[in-house]
């Protein structure tokens, strides 16, 4: 990679939020979680599993339970309503309410016809799906306790229950209860729940309760075939394979336990009559549930599972997302914010974090040899600026790491320790307003400008030094296009602010910092072009060219206010891209780790990227985490610089590809014991 400086920024500390609850849509290859701040993320785990959309939750929100019906997601919670929402601005599309309080599931049917919710004073709200809304049709009979969890059968006219101390089989189209299945109790006076439930096309209903039992009943007849004793508390949380053959299953114990339904065959007498000597025996066969591997991905309470396709996907109260393919395949997603969670201003070397609902600027801090040696273009030297936690709470740089990597790749030998002159220093600490979650935030380059957009309002503030302290001022007076944004970006100049609006139109404003005004230069109209949300944006730096993304992979270039062209449409959605400096070159990575380059000038592929797509090396298309960032070097374009979650990767333009069975070369700088310590989460592992 050559000479650079990194710096370890150790004060961005997002706080963890659990997962509630999954659900995932076969048709699309999308599975939605809800997490512990009433947020909703849609991840798309067709190729790697990248995080697509987030829909903001809101202040002492809850969703209990999520559903999809085709490409359509509903959720519910505990105010007692059903939410449909929509998916390309990213809001709620409507709500109806429920009868008899607060909803803790919900399930559609087979059929993708009907809807169905359970309350907490006993009631099953059934809903038509029509095309664009939802329409009330009935409720079942009450039953005593809350319903806190239910399935639909194969058919569609039958409906399993779990509530205290019992599970129930309901008719749908009579509304009463045929079935009234017991659970037992371990102690006389503790209630045994019923947190979780599934059913297969044999109408087998699967219940898992607070005793640590897995029951299997007889949906037929209400009788308990097998039951096991799995885990050592609360089981909270099922999942059945696609062809039904395979049930895990999780909870406060956070131990996965696996159930495997197998075929015994025996022979005997036909109705008990023994035939003639010599004459062949009948063989019967019966279908049983045995207990098989155990995994533990999770150190604390697992709270949701689903089977995608041949993956398990796993979460809860760690915060993680596990996507695991038995046996040994496992990959954790960390709970990070979805890009751009943190914007890097280079002018005035400072940084805005973005949390759930505030925003931190913080200016970097500096060593006395890196400030010596900026003149001189940092010759031999890699820098790395390490952070630790100070005495105050606030984390504070202690120390800088300065070497380079040798010719082993393995080694850093020539590291050293340098001192800082100054410490990075947090300027400024804004919450939005009522708390409402940020949906977008951006800092200009200058760090004069500051903006943040929730899904109610927008906010523009100027960021001026008054005797050496931030002066935040908002701008009250916007123009009236000023409106809620997905996507906010500021020109490398600071002069403009490109806004995104909910609804995909691009608008770009003129930012006046001596007269402290926004107004409207021009709008681009997307409709044409792009047909889901923009969630890449980018501008040269001259600001002639804007590309956007979306997620069904179209991407887009308007030049000089006018639509200029598309790139030609992949199967994949463009994870990362970027623009060279010299504004010739756009850099695009999708979700399955192909890169492309595009000749912005030609309007056609360069040859690097024609070269590399016929010789991508196998082990980089096969990586288990997508690319989330990616840039040229700003010394040299013929450098790109990307990486994921946990990796920073460089590809050298200039060297001859190597073959696609090749290793990447890996360099890796020694690890000091606490270091090696706070890698417990690695992206890959074997569980």
């Amino acid at each position: 990679m050559g000479d650079a400086r990194v710096h370890r920024v150790r004060f961005y500390n997002v706080e963890p939020k659990a997962i509630h609850c999954m659900a995932y849509d076969p048709d699309h290859r999308k599975l939605a979680l809800s997490r512990a701040d009433s947020s909703i993320e849609v991840w798309n785990v067709r190729n790697t599993a990248f995080l697509e959309k987030n829909i903001p939750g809101r202040p002492q929100g809850s969703v209990e339970a999520l559903a999809w019906c085709n490409n359509r997601l509903f959720s519910t919670g505990i105010n007692a309503r059903v939410v449909e929402h929509n998916l390309k601005t990213l809001t709620a599309k409507y709500s109806v309410s429920v009868t008899a309080g607060p909803a803790w599931c919900l399930g559609v049917n087979r059929q993708k016809t009907c809807l169905a919710v359970g309350t907490e004073d006993g009631y099953i709200n059934i809903f038509n799906i029509t095309s664009d809304n939802l329409q009330y049709e009935k409720i079942l009979d009450k039953q005593e306790g809350r319903i806190l969890c239910l399935a639909w059968d194969c058919s569609g006219d039958f409906i399993a229950t779990g509530s205290i101390d019992a599970v129930r089989i309901w008719n749908v189209h009579s509304g009463h209860a045929t079935h009234k299945m017991t659970t037992g109790r371990n102690e006389a006076k503790k209630e045994t729940i019923v947190w979780c439930i599934a059913v297969t096309d044999d109408f087998t209903v699967i219940s898992g309760d607070s005793r640590g039992k897995v029951t299997f009943w007889n949906g037929h007849t209400g009788i308990n075939t097998e039951s096991y004793q799995c885990h050592e508390a609360d089981v909270l949380c099922l999942a059945l394979s696609e062809d039904q053959g395979t049930v895990y299953c999780s909870g406060v114990d956070p131990l996965i336990a696996t159930f495997t339904r197998i075929t015994i065959r025996s022979s005997g007498a036909q109705n008990g009559i023994a035939g003639p000597i010599g004459a062949p025996k009948a063989i019967s066969q019966r279908s049983q549930w045995c207990r098989s591997a155990n995994r533990r991905i999770h150190e604390h309470d697992v709270r949701a599972m689903a089977i995608c396709h041949d993956k398990l996907c796993s979460g809860g109260v760690d915060s993680y997302l596990a996507v695991s393919r038995p046996p040994k395949v496992l990959v954790k997603h960390p709970p990070i914010p979805q890009a751009p969670c943190i914007v890097v201003c280079p002018k005035s070397r400072c940084l805005l974090l973005r949390y759930t609902s505030s925003l931190e600027v913080w200016r970097l801090g500096d060593t006395e040899k890196v400030q010596k040696n900026h003149k001189n273009g940092f010759k031999n030297r890699q820098r790395r600026h390490s952070g630790s936690e100070g005495t105050n709470g606030f984390p504070n740089d202690s120390s800088a790491l300065k070497g380079r990597h040798g010719k082993n790749q393995n080694s850093a030998s020539n590291s050293e320790t340098l001192p800082l002159t100054q410490s990075p220093i947090k300027l400024l600490e804004l919450r939005s307003r009522h708390d409402e979650h940020i949906v977008s935030a951006a800092l200009s380059s200058n760090s004069r400008w500051l903006a943040y957009s929730t899904e109610s309002l927008l906010r523009i503030y100027s960021l001026n030094q008054v005797d050496d302290k931030p002066h935040l001022e908002k701008l009250s007076s916007l123009p009236e296009q000023c409106v809620p944004a997905h996507l906010l970006k500021f020109s490398s100049d600071s002069s403009s602010l490109y806004l995104v609006t909910q609804e995909g139109q691009i608008s770009v404003f003129k930012m006046n910092i001596n007269e402290q005004s926004v107004s409207l230069q021009y709008a681009l109209d997307t409709s044409k072009v792009l047909k889901d949300t923009i969630h890449l944006l980018e501008v040269s730096e001259d600001k002639k060219f804007i590309i956007a993304g979306d997620h069904k992979s179209n991407i887009s270039v308007w030049r000089e206010k006018e639509f200029y062209c598309s790139l030609p449409h992949y199967n994949c959605a463009p994870s990362a891209l970027t623009i060279s400096s010299c504004a010739s070159f756009l850099l695009v990575v999708y979700v399955d780790n192909k890169i492309i380059e595009y000749n912005l000038r030609e309007k056609k592929y360069t040859p690097f990227s024609r070269k590399l797509d016929k010789q991508h090396p196998k082990q980089w298309l096969s990586r288990n985490l997508p690319i989330i960032n990616v840039t040229y070097d700003p010394r040299d374009n013929q450098k790109l610089i990307m990486h994921d979650d946990n990796t920073i990767c460089v590809v050298n333009k200039r060297k001859e590809l190597a073959p696609a069975e090749a290793k990447i070369p890996r360099l890796d700088p020694p690890l000091r014991t606490d270091e090696a310590e706070q890698r417990a989460h690695p992206g890959t592992s074997s569980p």
